[in-house]
């Protein structure tokens, strides 16, 4: 994306809040299961959502929890969007419409789902951003929820790096008008990669393959078979392009993290080239695994005792696209 030549107004984000379903330890389920993992380097824990845990229901507690941080309430709602990939039910069913219902927001609310695998929150703030500009403003709710981890086989030692990925909840409270102790968020800036589009794959259950064969799990993820270096290799290409392309529209030093708790050798490659030190990085896998497009939701919870003027980095991908935000204290 070329750079704006001019500025337009922020989104402030009032409030953050999460959920996070029981974790476990992925060598201990890999081992349970007859796999050895002996030789595993990703993060070591992840989160599995209970049976009465859905898209839509993780993600209103986590909307919830993010207005009693903003002390808003949802009535004051025009907007929700979810950017998780994963659904309750196929489209045209909305997660973000049942957000709406779930929280108790009036029908003059919107809903809309943004679906652009983990970058998408990145989207999703950049469209409220836009979306109340245009409107006379207000306040909306930007959510992700992801329960993927029945799409991951633990039994094969060739998804290893998917081992990781985990069920969970992030939301944002934000507006169109500043106050105390808000963040700003300026915009993003984005990096495609389409050739990648392929690399993380379920394969049934779409127009092209509608039905799986017998024996076949519907749900289950196969991976591209590219290397990890070629695939890390693309990662650092394409966030570096977004990087550059945010530190040209939004100049000035960045002093923090937030970013796609992708794998732990990602992390690391993005806080080279935001120029933060390691422990500048909020890193939550950790703790929680890859939550998806509610990993960037879930690291602005985690900020704390933020500066005024404090410049902040923002980043999620996908592996066929690749965005930087800013967000100013």
């Amino acid at each position: 994306m070329a750079p704006s030549s001019q500025p337009a107004a922020p989104l402030y984000i009032h409030g953050a809040g999460s959920f996070g379903p029981p974790s476990s330890s992925v060598r201990e389920v890999a081992s349970s299961l007859g796999v050895d993992a002996s030789d595993y380097r990703g993060w070591q824990r992840f989160c599995q959502a209970e049976p009465e845990q859905h898209p839509s229901t993780m993600a209103a507690e986590a909307a919830r929890r993010a207005l009693a941080a903003a002390g808003r309430t949802p009535d004051s709602l025009r907007l929700v969007v979810h950017s998780g990939v994963s659904r309750d039910y196929p489209p045209s069913w909305s997660v973000a419409t049942e957000i709406v219902r779930l929280i108790g927001a009036g029908p003059s609310c919107l809903g809309f789902d943004v679906g652009l695998g983990c970058v998408g929150t990145l989207v999703a703030l950049e469209l409220a951003r836009t979306w109340l500009g245009a409107n006379a403003g207000g306040d909306g709710i930007v959510a992700a929820a992801e329960r993927w981890t029945y799409t991951v086989s633990r039994t094969e030692r060739a998804q290893a790096r998917l081992w990781s990925h985990s069920d969970g909840a992030g939301a944002v409270a934000v507006g169109s008008e500043a106050a105390p102790g808000a963040l700003a968020f300026l915009g993003a800036c984005f990096a495609t990669r389409p050739e990648m589009n392929d690399h993380v794959l379920v394969e049934y259950g779409g127009t092209r393959n509608p039905v799986p064969p017998p024996g076949r799990d519907p749900f289950a993820r196969r991976l591209s078979g590219r290397t990890y270096k070629e695939v890390l290799s693309i990662y650092r290409d394409g966030y570096g392009e977004a990087f550059r392309a945010a530190v040209e529209r939004f100049p000035g030093p960045l002093s923090r993290l937030v970013c796609n708790q992708v794998s732990p050798t990602v992390v690391a490659i993005l806080g080279e080239l935001c120029g933060v030190p390691p422990d500048a990085v909020i890193t939550t896998g950790h703790e929680l695994g890859h939550q998806g497009a509610a990993d960037v939701l879930v690291g602005l919870e985690r900020l704390s005792a933020t500066t005024p003027g404090e410049r902040i980095a923002v980043a999620a991908s996908a592996p066929y696209a690749f965005g930087v935000g800013i967000v100013v204290a």
